[in-house]
């Protein structure tokens, strides 16, 4: 039940960004605190990098969601030389998100 209301609040947030102007390339963000993957307290604006890449994926251990989140990892030194910090945002439970990035590094 935790995650299908997750996932409804991620659904009204996306319906009423669509109302919003859309965000460009170097805009701002309004600072937002999110739960890692060992269930601490995230925030945007105590990251530091020249860009942070968002992903959203519906859950772990997924056909689609792994390749995704792999594909990421496997460009890291990539993403690195450019300053950039990838996050993947999920509405799985920390503990399922922290053996998710454990097993696939």
């Amino acid at each position: 039940m935790k995650r299908l209301t997750f996932l409804a609040f991620m659904l009204l947030m996306a319906l009423s960004i669509n109302a919003l102007e859309p965000i460009d390339k170097g805009d701002r963000v309004a600072d937002f605190t999110i739960k890692d993957e060992n269930g601490a307290d995230w925030t945007l604006s105590e990251q530091r990098a020249q860009y942070i890449v968002f992903y959203f994926y519906p859950a772990a251990f997924t056909g689609g969601c792994t390749k995704q989140a792999c594909s990421y990892r496997d460009h890291d030194p990539d993403f690195n030389k450019l300053g950039t910090m990838i996050v993947g945002i999920s509405g799985d439970e920390h503990e399922n998100l922290k053996q998710f990035k454990e097993f696939h590094s």
